[in-house]
């Protein structure tokens, strides 16, 4: 496993993101402190200063994992589920721009909230129209659609990994990839590790945060057998920290890293 971070190129009150505001400043502390990967939380595609700052990241030697643009559901309202078509085209256009992105710089583009929060049917209906055009346009430039199971408190509208995998299968959804949040698995999932193996090798990208939404290691979630049945499953990409910062961030950072890649070593032994 490849251990990441959350940053944003903006400041923002959404709680996890690690890094938020000044990653022209903060991308080379991450790489120092050993990181291989960011989640990298933009505006739009086309915000001013942003291939500034993709430069800067590339000369760090860092990846990033997957691009979330949010000014289109935070800040105007967009949300892929939404009854108006309008509404739906509108977003469908500025997450192509955002899927052009994400291949130019080797990402995938991760579908959380974005989706909208209200249930029933009918958003299913028209959240299920919407991937499969972004997933036609996100295939012919190589970057996979993860769709994120989020807690009940921020959606109603697929909560828990078994949600996601029986919404792929009756909207005949074969070749799409989920993203796990271990944080919204505490909340919905009758078991974090049953669900990490149910959802299998249709994992694409994984999102660490303990009990409390601070970095690994500072609630009580059993981190030893989440990333021995992560390793077990096959899993071997990124997993990112997408956590509330505390008061000193970098202190967190370089704490939740020492802290899994001990326990990772630990286990790679144990299994050898």
């Amino acid at each position: 496993m490849k251990f990441g971070v959350s940053v944003s190129t903006f400041s923002t009150k959404f709680g996890p993101i690690m890094f938020p505001g000044n990653l022209d400043r903060d991308i080379k502390t991450i790489a120092d402190l050993g990181y291989q990967e960011i989640d990298l939380f933009i505006k739009f595609a086309g915000e001013p200063g942003l291939q500034k700052t993709l430069a800067i990241i590339k000369q760090t030697g860092v990846s990033i994992g997957i691009i979330a643009a949010v000014s289109a559901f935070v800040e105007d309202g967009l949300f892929l589920s939404s009854p108006d078509r309008d509404v739906r085209n509108e977003l469908l256009s500025r997450m192509k721009d955002q899927i052009s992105l994400a291949s130019e710089v080797g990402a995938n583009v991760p579908v959380g909230t974005i989706r909208g929060s209200e249930g029933g049917k009918d958003r299913e209906k028209w959240l299920a129209e919407s991937l499969i055009i972004l997933h036609e346009h996100a295939s012919n430039q190589g970057v996979k659609i993860l769709l994120e199971p989020v807690n009940r408190y921020e959606t109603q509208l697929i909560n828990s990994v078994p949600d996601a995998l029986t919404f792929i299968e009756e909207y005949q959804l074969p070749k799409f990839n989920l993203l796990v949040d271990v944080f919204h698995m505490n909340i919905e999932d009758k078991s974090i590790l049953d669900s990490l193996i149910l959802a299998g090798n249709r994992i694409g990208h994984v999102h660490f945060a303990d009990s409390n939404r601070r970095v690994p290691g500072l609630g009580h979630l059993d981190w030893d057998a989440i990333m021995t049945t992560l390793l077990d499953i096959g899993y071997n990409s990124y997993c990112s920290f997408e956590a509330i910062p505390g008061k000193n961030p970098i202190q967190d950072a370089k704490f939740a890293l020492n802290f899994l890649t001990k326990k990772q070593k630990t286990i790679n032994i144990q299994r050898s």
